[in-house]
């Protein structure tokens, strides 16, 4: 007789199976209720991610109905904004018109401007700090009013707006602005003798160069034979009129130097350059106070 018989009657040993089934139903049932409450939990976090999308995807949708169009300024106008779900991007649809209505304007420096702009506005911009916290992307679409096509498209993502900051060198700003310039501009009319030809930045050197052409009328040379003191005095009309000219602000507060050049508009000869130093453009505070 083994010992289970010894221990335990028919009746003890019933019970002790009974009990064992039970205890293993528990174990069962919670195993199954923990498995229930996982997948509660999982659905209820992936429904709160698609709640958040609600409503920004509402939220976006009536700014546009109350808020849209409005005009930004003369050429730019807000036609709407749109939240993609898909894609977790805020769209922003604008226009521009008149002088902004030109796609020679959109050089690589002139949208790199627009960008640095747009992505320091972004990052201070209090209404959208829940959509970052929640690290959505940011689109700003600006479209041809003439055309109806895009002249630019900008995308921002969670790390243009939460990292640091990427801003171009002095040297690669200016040398974009001029080159700008040139491009847009140039020749130039001054006066009906003089005639703007171009506009470069030598960011080794750091000097901006002017080269200017005149009519044979005007014989540089000759001035200077009759008057010793005119290059002087141009030098200073020069510095009066740099100082004076606000689009060279940021290049005087950094001290660059300035040449101006003179060339005959009918044989392209050179007949006179003028140099200005950087510290040549500082006004002195001693200066300021005789003004």
């Amino acid at each position: 007789m083994c010992i289970w018989d010894k221990c335990f009657s028919p009746f003890h040993r019933l019970n002790c199976i009974i009990y064992c089934l039970h205890f293993m139903n528990r174990i069962i049932y919670n195993l199954a209720f923990l498995l229930l409450f996982s997948l509660v939990l999982v659905s209820l976090v992936a429904c709160g991610r698609k709640s958040i999308d609600e409503q920004f995807y509402e939220a976006a949708k009536k700014e546009t109905q109350q808020m849209c169009p409005r005009k930004i300024d003369d050429s730019t106008t807000l036609d709407s904004i749109v939240y993609d779900m898909l894609s977790r991007t805020q769209k922003h649809y604008y226009t521009f018109s008149d002088h902004m209505d030109d796609t020679t304007l959109y050089t690589n420096n002139f949208v790199a401007d627009i960008r640095e702009t747009l992505l320091k506005s972004l990052r201070n911009e209090i209404k959208l700090k829940k959509q970052m916290e929640a690290e959505i992307g940011f689109a700003y679409i600006y479209i041809s009013a003439s055309t109806g096509k895009p002249l630019i498209n900008l995308l921002f993502t969670k790390d243009d707006y939460t990292g640091p900051m990427k801003v171009r060198s002095f040297n690669e700003r200016i040398t974009g602005k001029w080159d700008d310039y040139t491009l847009r501009n140039c020749p130039e009319q001054q006066d009906e003798c003089t005639q703007l030809e171009k506009v470069t930045f030598d960011s080794i050197n750091r000097v901006i160069n002017y080269v200017f052409k005149l009519k044979g009328e005007l014989d540089i040379q000759d001035l200077q034979e009759q008057y010793p003191d005119v290059k002087k005095e141009m030098k200073k009309m020069l510095i009066k009129g740099i100082r004076e000219n606000d689009a060279l602000s940021e290049e005087n507060d950094s001290c660059v130097n300035y040449r101006v050049e003179y060339l005959s508009k009918s044989t392209g000869k050179h007949l006179l350059d003028i140099s200005i130093k950087g510290k040549e453009i500082k006004v002195s505070d001693k200066q300021k106070v005789k003004k």
